[in-house]
C-alpha cells in the first residue's frame, strides 16, 4: 500500500458531552465515525486545576481517513475544537498495515478531498518511513488497578491518561479447563505520551503492578502520528 492510500485511524478523547458536536463535525465532512466510547480522566488534581476541568468523565471517538487528509481533518477540527487551548481534548491519528475491504469501502465512498500536511507531529527517515514524537501507551488490568498504573506513570513523568472499562473474553468453559482465576472485568488506560518517555513510563508501570499485586501488566505501545492538545508537563 502506497503512503497516499495508507488509512489512519483517528482518535478523538473529549469532555463527556462534547462527542456529539465531534460526531456532527465528522458528519458534515462526510466521514464515517465507527465507534463512541465512554472513558474516564486520570489527570491529577493539580494538573485538573490548571486545566480549569471539573468533568472527569470522557467521549472516545474513532474513525478513519486516508493519511494524505488527516492532517487537513485535524486541522479543521481543530479550529472548532481548539485543542490547542488546555484542556480542550486531544486527538490523534495511528496508521493501519490492513484493512479489510468492506471497511476500507466505506472510506473511499466518501473519501475527503486529499491535502498536503501543514503541520505534523512525525518527520521522515531516510528509508521514507515515518518516525513518531508520540506513542499510545496501552495497559490492560484488573478492575479497580487502574490507580496503581497512573501513579506508576505519573512518577515516569506522565501527567494524565483516560481508563476504558473492558471485559476478558474468556468463555467459562476455557475458565475452568486452565483454571483461569482472573476477574473478568478488565480497565484499559490510554496514554499519550512523548516518544522519549515511552519507555520509563512503560518499564514504572510494570515494575509497581508487580510489586503491589504480584501480578505482570499487560503493557504496550503504539506509535501515532498527528497529534493535537498534548498538555505541558506539570
Amino acid at each position: 500500500m502506497n503512503s497516499d492510500a495508507m488509512i489512519h485511524w483517528i482518535i478523538i478523547i473529549v469532555d463527556r458531552g462534547k462527542g456529539n458536536k465531534v460526531s456532527q463535525f465528522f458528519q458534515k465532512e462526510q466521514i464515517p465515525v465507527m465507534l463512541m466510547i465512554p472513558g474516564h480522566g486520570t489527570a491529577s488534581s493539580k494538573m485538573m486545576d490548571y486545566l480549569g476541568l471539573d468533568e472527569p468523565n470522557k467521549d472516545i471517538l474513532i474513525s478513519m481517513a486516508f493519511a494524505s487528509a488527516t492532517s487537513g481533518i485535524l486541522a479543521r477540527l481543530n479550529h472548532l475544537i481548539q485543542f490547542c487551548r488546555p484542556g480542550h481534548g486531544i486527538a490523534f491519528t495511528i496508521p493501519l498495515s490492513g484493512i479489510s475491504k468492506a471497511a476500507s469501502g466505506r472510506i473511499t465512498q466518501n473519501l475527503p478531498k486529499q491535502e498536503p500536511k501543514k503541520e505534523d507531529s512525525t518527520m521522515s527517515n531516510q528509508s521514507g518511513q515515518e518516525t513518531s514524537y508520540y506513542e499510545l501507551i496501552v495497559t490492560i488490568i484488573n478492575n479497580g488497578k487502574s490507580d496503581l498504573v497512573m501513579d506508576a506513570a505519573k512518577s515516569a513523568g506522565c501527567t494524565g491518561g483516560t481508563i476504558v472499562k473492558a471485559r476478558s473474553a474468556y468463555s467459562d468453559e476455557i475458565r475452568k479447563v486452565f483454571r483461569l482465576t482472573m476477574p473478568q472485568e478488565k480497565e484499559i488506560v490510554l496514554i499519550l505520551a512523548p516518544a522519549s518517555e515511552k519507555l520509563p513510563i512503560m518499564k514504572a508501570i510494570c515494575s509497581v503492578v508487580l510489586q503491589k499485586t504480584g501480578e505482570h501488566a499487560s503493557v504496550f505501545s503504539i506509535p501515532v502520528n498527528d497529534a493535537k492538545g498534548i498538555s505541558p508537563q506539570l
